[in-house]
């Protein structure tokens, strides 16, 4: 494997807000800690005192979840679970939707962010222990999200009439599924193995929640990840003081609060902030509770049927806060930006947000792309097509400048024309008139750079580069979202071993590009 890191800032995984979370202090009042590896220390101390009563449920309730999953508790996966019932033990934690077959290649970056992160802090601060969990949003209700397998262009979707709460969904239907993906295409014996494993799992596992985790342990558990699923009574019963407030619409000021004071600074909230944060799963479906409840009714309602409450995205975060010893968050930029709304309600349990890090992104290539050699061949990759065809093709260059230049001297002309008429004829409009030509103008250029792109499709060079930059550089088709990750089985080995070259703190304002 042979990997280039380039500046975030100068590829389509950026932003403005992005920028600021990194390079400026513009949002400080919405976090705890700044996202680096040097604020690690006071993240630790704001967690010594976490609950060892705490500590004793998450460790007797995972062990029971992996043993329900039937996997064997041995190796360092159950040793760091051990671990975690050791005050100087922490987490980082990464969270997704349990999308069939794993799902995207993100899914898989955001995995081994945790696991590397867990290593570089154990490296700086070896007197502790870090964790690495995977927290599976089984009670999640977007079916939509996570039902459908993206392969090679080509969408396969999980069709089922279930609803509510993914995780607790059965695996009916899903063993057809993969085979028909396996009767639709031609794969690698890599992607054969990873298909059968997949039959395997859907066909036995009693939930989609048991059969998520057994796959990402398949693949994952001999680097250490814990993997957890939060629909859990105890934990929940843990969680009873918050959804009793909830229930009473305590949070939604502060929420308001925050939201308010995130887009004065100049950016659009991700967070729907409502009355109640909480949903009632039952058989079949999630319903958002809407009503206010008295403290006395609060209370009743939590003690019945704790488990059948679910926090919405604006509590889970606060729930897996309560529940883990955890100093970082590995997150999606959409994800820093809804717990940055959160960061009110956090100060009213005293609690600090953790680290929160941008995951990974990556894009990886397979070996015989070899006309892309260099970092600058890489970083040309991420220009516009106009700006490629230039770089490759002086032809081509030296011709849309010319056309470029008797372009604006249309305009230039046209502006002249008008400014000259209207003076010798006082009072006299063609504004109406221009604005009807400028659009044809517009249309005549875009008529001329379908013309310039077809010619640059006939140079053999220059068609080859736009090609590798349509497939692995387009911001319309990003990679890591669009290609589910059995298109690389076979380079996922090799991924996961590598993992430090391309993961974790160190990586965290780069891009990676891998050739595999």
């Amino acid at each position: 494997m042979k990997s280039f890191a380039i500046d975030r800032w100068d590829t389509f995984f950026s932003s403005e807000f992005l920028k600021d979370y990194y390079l400026t202090d513009k949002l400080d009042a919405f976090r705890s800690y700044k996202p680096e590896i040097g604020e690690a220390a006071k993240a630790i101390e704001s967690k010594e005192n976490f609950s060892s009563e705490k500590r004793l449920t998450l460790v007797k309730l995972l062990k029971e979840q992996y043993q329900e999953s039937g996997i064997a508790l041995e190796g360092l996966f159950s040793e760091n679970i051990s671990h975690l019932k050791q005050d100087n033990t922490f987490t980082v934690t990464t969270g997704q939707q349990i999308h069939v077959g794993l799902g995207p290649m993100y899914v898989l970056y955001k995995a081994l962010d945790t696991i590397v992160i867990a290593s570089e802090l154990k490296e700086k601060h070896p007197e502790h222990n870090f964790v690495p969990v995977f927290w599976m949003a089984t009670e999640d209700h977007d079916l939509e999200e996570i039902a459908s397998v993206k392969l090679f262009g080509k969408t396969i979707t999980w069709e089922t009439e279930q609803g509510g709460a993914v995780g607790r969904m059965t695996t009916e239907g899903l063993p057809e599924l993969w085979a028909q993906i396996r009767s639709d295409f031609n794969f690698s014996a890599e992607q054969l193995a990873f298909i059968d494993t997949c039959e395997d799992i859907y066909k036995n596992a009693p939930n989609l929640s048991i059969a998520f985790r057994q796959l990402l342990h398949y693949y994952l558990g001999h680097l250490g990840i814990v993997i957890l699923d939060p629909d859990n009574r105890e934990l929940k019963e843990s969680f009873a003081e918050v959804m009793i407030n909830d229930l009473q619409q305590s949070h939604s000021e502060v929420l308001h609060v925050y939201t308010r004071k995130l887009e004065e600074k100049g950016y659009a909230s991700q967070l729907h902030i409502r009355d109640c944060n909480l949903f009632e799963l039952s058989a079949n479906s999630r319903e958002r509770i809407t009503r206010k409840y008295s403290a006395e009714e609060a209370g009743k309602y939590v003690e019945d049927i704790s488990l059948e409450l679910s926090p919405n995205a604006a509590l889970r975060p606060l729930y897996q806060e309560w529940i883990l010893p955890n100093i970082v968050y590995v997150g999606g930029p959409s994800e820093l930006k809804y717990w940055m709304q959160l960061k009110g309600i956090f100060n009213n349990y005293e609690l600090p947000l953790p680290i929160l890090h941008l995951r990974t992104s990556a894009i990886l290539i397979p070996q015989n792309v070899t006309h892309v050699k260099s970092i600058t061949d890489i970083e040309k990759l991420f220009d516009t097509e106009e700006q490629i065809v230039g770089l490759f093709s002086e032809e081509l260059r030296r011709l849309k400048s010319d056309l470029d230049t008797y372009s604006s001297s249309i305009v230039t002309s046209l502006e002249r024309f008008k400014d000259f008429a209207e003076v010798s004829f006082p009072g006299f409009s063609l504004d109406a008139k221009i604005k009807k030509i400028t659009p044809k103008l517009d249309g005549l250029n875009a008529l001329i750079s379908e013309q310039i792109e077809l010619k640059a499709k006939q140079n053999k060079g220059v068609n080859k580069v736009l090609k590798t930059r349509a497939k692995f550089f387009n911001p319309s088709y990003v990679q890591e979202r669009q290609v589910h990750l059995i298109e690389w089985m076979q380079d996922i080995y090799d991924l996961s071993e590598n993992a430090q070259e391309v993961f974790g703190f160190r990586s965290a304002k780069k891009i990676s590009v891998n050739f595999l």
